[in-house]
């Protein structure tokens, strides 16, 4: 899988000088150059504390961030001028984040991402993309991240996500042509993510529900189905081992459904072309192993 990590925006403080920064903070509310600046770094402290306590004390993680959330919130609200507004929102976005304040994690990438200018806007961007995809609102997320779909590093991760998620939103005919153009992306980054592109690609072809509605699509009238008329019809447009390999997987994926027959008829059409040695005894092992089934 691709990671895109996070920025260190802020230097973390010592724990030591924390009191002091709280001091500053208590002695001076309302200083509009300094004050924002001590409760941006009092707030990426309790993030890193919140960070740390991920494995040493899981427990604690939600108090700190929520912590972190207050403070930075307070640097939000009460300082809208403050010149790095867009590091108070990107670590807001984070310490949401951790609390599990989803909806408090979006608004603080929206806002973000709006900040003309700012370095931290793609981020922005993609992070809002991450979030709502977790919340499962996925024209929200392909949404965000196609505002990052050519900008480094997440062009290639952003990619994927959307073709996935057309795939969890039920629409399989958008879902395989964004997977077949992910599988034909050159960044090195891309082949991690190759393998599970094929996979759901093929998923997307044999789907008999393509447009996500509940009801499975009409059979072709002839002996054909559907399914094994758009595997077929991709193997015809993508000559070579690739293209082969994603309608063997397509006629695996039918097995695994226990459409036995759609299966069958995938592995006898790829028998009848030309394969390489080792294709075809993966397919013949697989064509026996589906006439085994239907005994």
């Amino acid at each position: 899988m691709i990671v895109v990590g996070r920025k260190p925006v802020v230097e973390v403080v010592a724990d030591d000088a924390a009191a002091k920064l709280q001091a500053f903070v208590d002695a001076h509310p309302d200083d509009p150059r300094f004050t924002p600046d001590a409760l941006l770094r009092l707030g990426t402290l309790d993030i890193d504390r919140a960070e740390r306590a991920l494995d040493a004390d899981p427990a604690a993680v939600a108090t700190l961030a929520a912590r972190a959330q207050a403070t930075l919130r307070d640097a939000r609200d009460r300082f809208p001028a403050y010149p790095r507004r867009d590091l108070i929102l990107y670590q807001l976005g984070y310490a949401s984040e951790l609390a599990g304040d989803a909806a408090g994690a979006r608004d603080a990438y929206q806002a973000l991402a709006a900040i003309p200018g700012s370095a931290l806007a793609d981020e922005g961007w993609f992070r809002l993309g991450e979030q709502a995809f977790l919340d499962d609102d996925l024209a929200a997320a392909r949404a965000a991240y196609q505002h990052v779909a050519t900008v480094a590093p997440y062009a290639t991760i952003v990619a994927y996500k959307i073709a996935w998620s057309h795939w969890r939103a039920g629409d399989m005919a958008a879902a395989a042509r964004a997977f077949d153009a992910f599988l034909a992306r050159p960044e090195p980054d891309a082949a991690s993510l190759m393998p599970e592109a094929r996979q759901y690609l093929a998923l997307a072809l044999v789907e008999a529900d393509q447009d996500g509605d509940g009801v499975p699509d009409s059979t072709a009238s002839d002996a054909t189905s559907a399914s094994v008329a758009r595997a077929l019809a991709y193997g015809r447009g993508h000559a070579g081992l690739p293209g082969r390999a994603v309608v063997v997987l397509a006629a695996d994926a039918l097995v695994d459904e226990a459409r036995y027959a759609e299966a069958e008829a995938i592995y006898d059409q790829l028998l009848a072309g030309d394969l390489t040695t080792d294709e075809r005894a993966r397919v013949e092992a697989s064509r026996r192993g589906v006439q085994d089934l239907r005994r």
